[in-house]
């Protein structure tokens, strides 16, 4: 087995609870090893060859198992990084294919985050009790996309080196957003049960008006925010066709960002 993995030695007995357990390494009585189950995590290769062996006794007979060899392989194996989450705006959650050397995540300046232009400082880095994940907590509050960077300084317990360095994390929607500017409700349903997005008159007449976490045409969370940059003034009777502002196709058009469907309409 790969050096430091976690081996188990068990033995099988009727009867257990009358018998008495203890496990030997080499002919020598393990410490503490009274059980029928023995873990050691993590092997080395200190520990290839060791031979393994379980004394069982009722107080009268007495019984010796057959050995068992650990055989232990260098762990030649780069980490990698599988996995990006975020728990909160200012967690980032890591999972990594096995357990980091403590000793290698400790150094902030190891992490790199970039967030709509700006380096994102991390405040601390938490490693889980078994190794293989981390949660980075930062010092901004993280929205959208993000670029996170690791040094290659980062290792497992043999001493290898994290094979990938980088991840782009997308909060990616695909789908389809249907706008309705100047109903008086944020949201609505109409259209053969289809959910509408609309922006009201309070938020389309401000140049910085917004409306958040739009809806998907069948009612789902999209994380996807409108952002008015330029008021609309009165009402657009004709339809949003009749605007030079806009395309002759805008009522439905896509839009490249984040490969969503946008239908507009006007009321």
């Amino acid at each position: 087995m790969p050096a430091f993995d976690a081996f188990t030695v068990t033995a099988t007995v009727n009867r257990p609870e009358y018998l008495d357990a203890q496990w030997y390494r080499d002919g020598q009585a393990i410490a503490g090893a009274t059980e029928l189950s023995y873990t050691i995590d993590p092997v080395t290769e200190a520990d290839d060859g060791a031979q393994y062996v379980l004394h069982l006794s009722n107080g009268i007979y007495s019984l010796v198992s057959d050995s068992a060899t650990l055989n232990v392989t260098a762990d030649t194996t780069a980490p990698s990084l599988e996995e990006v989450s975020l728990l909160s705006d200012t967690s980032i959650h890591l999972s990594f294919s096995e357990g980091l050397d403590p000793s290698s995540v400790s150094d902030l300046s190891a992490y790199q985050i970039a967030w709509r232009g700006l380096r994102v400082p991390v405040k601390s880095a938490v490693l889980s009790e078994d190794g293989d994940s981390l949660v980075l907590n930062v010092a901004t509050a993280l929205e959208g996309n993000y670029v996170l960077e690791l040094t290659s300084t980062l290792s497992d317990l043999a001493g290898n080196l994290l094979a990938n360095t980088q991840w782009m994390h997308s909060q990616r929607f695909e789908g389809t957003l249907l706008i309705d500017f100047g109903n008086s409700a944020s949201s609505s349903t109409d259209s053969a049960g289809s959910v509408w997005n609309n922006v009201t008159t309070t938020i389309g007449t401000s140049n910085t008006g917004a409306l958040e976490s739009l809806k998907s045409s069948t009612g789902e969370d999209s994380s996807v925010n409108l952002q008015m940059i330029a008021r609309f003034q009165g009402a657009n009777t004709s339809g949003t066709r009749a605007s030079t502002l806009y395309p002759s196709t805008a009522e439905s058009w896509w839009i490249g960002l984040e490969r969503a469907r946008f239908i507009m309409r006007r009321t």
